[in-house]
């Protein structure tokens, strides 16, 4: 059976045109929606299209996931790329798309794909590190001879991503990574996405900063309490409850 491809990015993106080719050279249609559509239509057109296979990253995926409320497309496939996909999100799409192939791709503009992960789990299997990847003195992947900036530790059988080495801060002599922050916020089941940001500070030089939208349900003061959970030098100084996060032609959120 011919599949049903969302165009969630911008048509004239890398990623765009990835779907557009994948749609037809495999003689499948492509659902197509306005360069400016928001994500809930989008979400509104994948229920009357009927789409079938639909990529784009995780904050693309969190906000799909609300705007669809109770209904639930038969997707059979489900693809997240261009940020690093948390447990949280992964989890929820297998929840709610319990058919469907759930897979996330870790690509570079220089090197292309590199690797794809179907197991549910974030990061990748530490036995794919071996022999074009490996990681460099500085605790980032390298792709043949390309240090791609990212960093990433390994846990047990796993290799996860802490962030870009070009977005870490030091707040106080302590090494940290805003993505990090984001990945354990995002466990909270009354957060649907959040954004966190460095600021300069005096003393500690750096503080960090918390936008976050919250869930319909969500308790603010329960998601504030949650924080605390945070080492100290990893907590937000400041928290803003937001209804989105903007986001850029790719679908990632801007930072």
């Amino acid at each position: 059976t011919p599949a049903r491809w969302l165009l969630t990015f911008h048509p004239g993106s890398f990623a765009g045109l990835q779907v557009i080719l994948s749609a037809l050279i495999g003689g499948h249609a492509l659902i197509a929606p306005p360069c400016d559509a928001s994500v809930a239509e989008m979400a509104d057109l994948a229920v009357r299209r009927q789409a079938t296979h639909i990529s784009g990253t995780p904050t693309f995926w969190r906000a799909f996931l609300m705007a669809l409320g109770g209904r639930t497309p038969d997707l059979r496939a489900v693809t997240l790329g261009g940020e690093a996909a948390d447990q949280a999100i992964l989890d929820a799409l297998r929840a709610r798309f319990p058919n469907a192939a759930l897979r996330h791709i870790y690509a570079t503009t220089e090197a292309g794909r590199v690797l794809t992960v179907g197991d549910g789990r974030e990061g990748f299997p530490l036995a794919m590190l071996t022999g074009r990847l490996s990681l460099s003195e500085h605790g980032t992947l390298r792709v043949g001879g390309l240090d791609t900036g990212d960093a990433v530790e390994v846990a047990g059988d796993r290799v996860l991503f802490r962030g870009r080495l070009d977005t870490m801060v030091n707040i106080g002599g302590v090494k940290v990574f805003p993505e990090t922050v984001e990945a354990f916020i995002l466990r909270h089941p009354g957060v649907q996405d959040v954004r966190v940001s460095p600021r300069p500070n005096p003393i500690t030089g750096h503080v960090l900063t918390a936008d976050m939208v919250l869930k319909p349900f969500a308790d603010q003061n329960d998601v504030k309490a949650h924080l605390s959970g945070l080492p100290r030098a990893q907590r937000p100084v400041l928290t803003r409850f937001v209804e989105s996060l903007p986001t850029g032609q790719t679908g990632k959120k801007l930072r």
